[in-house]
């Protein structure tokens, strides 16, 4: 299987409403992102991924999280944002915006991305893109579909 991984450091806030009460409060963490994803076959350039593509998807992501409350992202409307939510975010949301820069992602057969909130603190997120059946639910979809107007039955 091959693999292409990137990482990216950034800083950015959250809080949680449960836990320790220095985590309730808006608190800013110094993460580092790395996201690693694997194909049986490589496309027709020889590439798991277009590294272009992922970079500037990468690099647009982070930026609406670089210095911001991470709570304030849709995805996080019905999700607590601990560091097992945000790595899911993250490997979610790039896979949602490389599909939409022409990602066969059936050809993807898994991603996964890594969360550090310290030198010593991680979580992971791990799925499979290119299986058959429904992708993950993404929570940050069914809030934008949340957010549309019911369209009227044509009659």
């Amino acid at each position: 299987m091959y693999q292409t991984a990137v990482h990216r450091s950034f800083r950015a806030s959250h809080s949680l409403s449960g836990g320790p009460q220095q985590e309730r409060v808006p608190h800013e963490h110094h993460f580092t992102l790395e996201l690693v994803f694997a194909a049986m076959e490589l496309d027709e350039n020889g590439f798991v991924v277009d590294r272009t593509a992922l970079e500037d998807c990468l690099a647009e992501l982070l930026s609406s999280a670089e210095r911001h409350l991470i709570n304030d992202q849709p995805f996080f409307d019905d999700l607590p944002p601990t560091l097992e939510n945000m790595a899911r975010f993250f490997a979610e949301e790039i896979v949602n915006r490389l599909r939409e820069e022409g990602l066969d992602a059936k050809r993807v057969a898994r991603v996964d991305a890594r969360l550090w909130e310290s030198e010593s603190s991680w979580a992971s997120y791990s799925f499979e893109p290119g299986s058959p059946g429904p992708a993950p639910a993404s929570p940050r979809r069914k809030a934008q579909a949340r957010r549309e107007p019911a369209k009227k039955p044509r009659k």
